[in-house]
């Protein structure tokens, strides 16, 4: 059994908007658990098997300003906290051949205000926004190569990928005089590839280097990390406290239709991981690095915190 593997980030990280935020914080959950996600078997040999179970707790706030040029602006602060669970289970049938069944979830809540071009005061919240947003994978492995013939292993495993969404706010736009209760419930439909190496060196260290990527088939930009990804989803306006919600023009610019949101159903990790192998306990050496960078570079007007911390345990017959 694998014990404890304690993760504790703070780091500058993607903001949320003010129309969808909480889809956006759990795509965000999501992307902290992608940088130590869950990992199918490596080392294949007919009949073992293992588990990984990785829960996490998350909370924190956020902070962004945004420029969309023409005098319009907004300023945004949320504070989000929920749960993560990350999971896998494998299985060899083969001495070069599994199965795999994976998944990495969230379960968030937060509050969210806007201010808009410059007021003193904020206009647009989200309230009791709820979300639960899961990521399943089953597919096969298979092992390219084996650390007793060369030094190294290799191993790839692909499969179906399936995002599932369920989304529920309370959308107060004050600016357009409205309020309502809003909702949605998606199911996604793509594919998850990913490949993992084993490398050991001296008599007690092993390194595992590993990426893994998946994306929906209705993706703008299909398996592109760099691309535009996600699919757009028209929402319910389940109640309407006050204005008429659907004579108005409010909803996401990135949609051609635009009561709709914007679903984030690309997910990519990427990292490596040190093992002690007399007490088999593992540490992700450059999540919160890796994290960090992928938030830099892709977003770049916002600066909130978030913690995030969780524990790790592997159990079963395979290979260490």
């Amino acid at each position: 059994m694998k014990i404890l593997v304690f993760i504790l980030f703070l780091i500058p990280t993607l903001s949320f908007a003010d129309f969808n935020s909480g889809l956006d914080a759990s795509a965000l959950s999501i992307q902290y658990m992608m940088a130590d996600p869950p990992l199918p078997l490596l080392n294949h040999k007919k009949g073992t098997y293992k588990t990984t179970l990785k829960p996490g707790y998350i909370f924190g706030k956020t902070i962004a300003d945004y420029d969309y040029g023409g005098g319009n602006s907004s300023h945004q602060e949320g504070e989000v906290k929920g749960l993560n669970l990350g999971g896998s289970f494998s299985y060899s049938f083969g001495d070069n051949w599994g199965s795999y069944f994976w998944l990495v979830g969230t379960s968030l809540s937060g509050d969210y205000e806007t201010t808009t071009n410059g007021k003193s005061n904020p206009s647009i919240f989200s309230r009791d926004s709820k979300i639960t947003h899961f990521n399943f994978s089953a597919g096969i492995s298979y092992q390219i190569k084996k650390r007793s013939e060369s030094n190294y292993g290799l191993s790839l495993f692909i499969g179906p990928y399936l995002p599932y969404y369920k989304y529920s706010q309370r959308y107060i736009n004050q600016d357009e005089g409205l309020d309502a209760d809003l909702e949605s419930s998606e199911l996604f439909t793509g594919l998850l590839i990913g490949m993992q190496w084993d490398f050991v060196f001296g008599e007690n260290w092993g390194l595992n280097p590993f990426f893994l990527f998946g994306d929906t088939f209705g993706s703008k930009d299909f398996f592109n990390p760099f691309g535009d990804g996600g699919e757009c989803r028209s929402y319910k306006v389940k109640r309407v406290y006050s204005g008429n919600f659907n004579a108005s023009n409010i909803g996401e610019i990135d949609c051609e239709n635009r009561k709709e949101f914007v679903y984030d159903t690309q997910i990519g990790g990427l990292g490596l991981n040190l093992n002690y192998r007399p007490w088999d306990v593992t540490v992700n050496l450059f999540a919160s690095l890796i994290n960090q960078y992928i938030f830099e570079v892709f977003y770049e007007d916002e600066r909130p915190e978030l913690y995030y911390l969780s524990v790790s345990w592997n159990f079963g017959t395979f290979e260490r």
